[in-house]
């Protein structure tokens, strides 16, 4: 079973303003951000997320915006 976020509080943020342990929204979903890897230009090269479907991690590319969680209600499905 797996928990979809019905409503949240988020806030918009560049990839540069990511911390390890941060709430992100996803796809629905409410990842945690556990890892971010920095290439030689002090640039973000990719965030490692938590995937909500099972304890594997995924990598997702540096996109403009990400958004935080600040306040989240989610359902199970």
């Amino acid at each position: 079973m797996v928990k979809v976020v019905t409503a949240a509080v988020i806030e918009v943020i560049k990839p540069s303003e990511l911390k390890v342990g941060d709430k992100i929204l996803w796809a629905n979903w409410s990842r945690t951000v556990l890892a971010i890897k920095i290439n030689k230009f002090n640039l973000v090269e990719c965030i490692i997320v938590s995937n909500p479907c099972n304890d594997e991690e995924e990598v997702l590319k540096p996109y403009l915006n990400y958004y935080r969680i600040v306040f989240s209600e989610e359902e199970d499905v």
